[in-house]
């Protein structure tokens, strides 16, 4: 009696217990040679990669052209392709900087800017939400606080390869950052620490399915209202913290004046104005630049 020929393992499977493994295994390995590079040496390095790697992703880059032509309608296709291969060479600069993250963090490569409006929100009693954007290196914010002993809370979601989390998260804690990992539980625990006069960190630029329609570059874009739905409930201040690189691995973290947390309206139109503040500030920042935003996330329905 002929046997019955085992199946191939699914395609979820060898993801999970092959390629998992092996991109992670890579990425440890990339990281460990270049944490062996000065720090410049290594971001020229990713830069380089990154603009090569840009040629293979196809559809990552096909989606990025359709969000600059969304949020750039008056530039030229020429002017949204050299943003296009400049931004893949910042998003390899990051790659190639996070094993230097520790050393980035505790070097003077970072500038404060708006020092005066630093010191103001941190010497006052309220709790505080910042909230910051994928532009420059979004790593260095909650870094550079914890180099001043300034223990803030990120919330991250957490990559699908749990190999490339584990190295991920290593490195962010070994920099001093309190990681909560987004979801139900998450709500709870930005609660809380905004109640116990904590501070939160949080990237809010990107679509959320269960968000609002807030205008970004004059075209709603669903966005989560996490933020809004506590200063609305909870005396905070609401910081901006902009990220920008300046050049190879130097970059300035500044922090913008507290928003102002609307008080007329309903609790939703309440929402919608803060967060609409919120997407301004983001636009501000990509409009400023643009090569140093995360393009290929899907932030509009298209």
């Amino acid at each position: 009696m002929a046997t019955r020929p085992r199946p191939f393992p699914s395609a979820s499977w060898r993801r999970y217990w092959l390629w998992h493994p092996l991109i992670g295994a890579a990425i440890h390995t990339v990281f460990f040679l270049v944490r062996l590079l000065p720090v410049d040496r290594a971001s020229d390095f990713g830069a380089w990669a990154g603009r090569r790697a840009g040629r293979w992703a196809r559809t990552a880059s096909a989606r990025a052209r359709a969000n600059l032509a969304i949020a750039f309608p008056e530039k030229s296709a020429a002017e949204r392709e050299r943003i296009l291969s400049d931004m893949w060479a910042h998003l390899g600069r990051i790659g190639a900087e996070y094993p230097h993250l520790t050393r980035l963090a505790g070097s003077d490569r970072i500038e404060i800017g708006n020092i005066e409006i630093a010191k103001d929100v941190l010497t006052q009693p309220r709790p505080v939400i910042f909230f910051s954007a994928h532009t420059g290196h979004w790593e260095v914010g909650p870094a550079l606080g914890a180099r001043h002993n300034l223990r803030v809370k990120a919330i991250y979601r957490p990559p699908n390869n749990r190999f490339v989390d584990r190295i991920i998260r290593e490195i962010r804690e070994a920099c001093g950052v309190d990681l909560v990992v987004r979801g139900a539980e998450s709500v709870q625990a930005v609660l809380g620490e905004v109640r116990a006069g904590g501070r939160i960190a949080m990237l809010v630029d990107q679509k959320r399915a269960y968000g609002l329609p807030i205008p970004l570059f004059g075209k709603p874009a669903l966005t989560g209202t996490v933020l809004a739905q506590i200063a609305t409930r909870i005396d905070c201040l609401v910081v901006p913290v902009r990220v920008e690189r300046l050049e190879r691995a130097r970059f300035r973290v500044t922090c913008e004046p507290p928003l102002a947390i609307p008080e007329v309206g309903t609790r939703e139109e309440r929402v919608r104005d803060l967060m609409g503040q919120v997407n301004a500030c983001i636009e501000a920042w990509i409009r400023a630049r643009p090569e140093q935003w995360l393009w290929p996330h899907r932030r509009w329905d298209q």
